[in-house]
């Protein structure tokens, strides 16, 4: 977990994912790291064709792709608007292709995949999903 991914989660988390969050911490399950920050991608998003709204949803999950980077290049994330907006934008910028998004709740199979280190979760890189959009 990133600082800025924690207050994400500070900032939106109910009651439940608190507890969660808490139960976490006390069992040493959270990794803290401070990823590099992606100031050539956020330019690139900045400088893109993608529209003013699209740009501000992308760079407010960017904190999501810079952690990804800084580990294993995987998310999981149950918003696919914005895994969209990344896999459209992956096309011309570098950084993003080789990123793994999930979502769970559309993709239990992808979900599994990543669970159990099959390779087939390549599939689901933001370079591929630019190839299907």
């Amino acid at each position: 977990m990133t600082p800025a991914i924690r207050l994400e989660w500070e900032k939106h988390e109910s009651a439940f994912a608190r507890k969660w969050r808490r139960s976490m911490v006390a069992r040493k399950k959270v990794i803290v790291i401070s990823p590099q920050e992606m100031s050539e991608v956020r330019a690139a998003i900045k400088d893109g064709p993608a529209s003013k709204n699209d740009k501000s949803a992308m760079i407010k999950d960017l904190l999501l792709v810079e952690a990804a980077i800084a580990t294993d290049e995987r998310v999981i994330a149950l918003d696919d608007k914005v895994k969209t907006l990344f896999a459209v934008e992956s096309a011309r910028i570098a950084g993003l292709r080789g990123i793994v998004w999930i979502n769970p709740v559309t993709n239990p199979a992808g979900a599994m995949a990543l669970l159990q280190g099959d390779e087939r979760e390549r599939q689901w890189t933001l370079a591929e999903m630019s190839k299907q959009e």
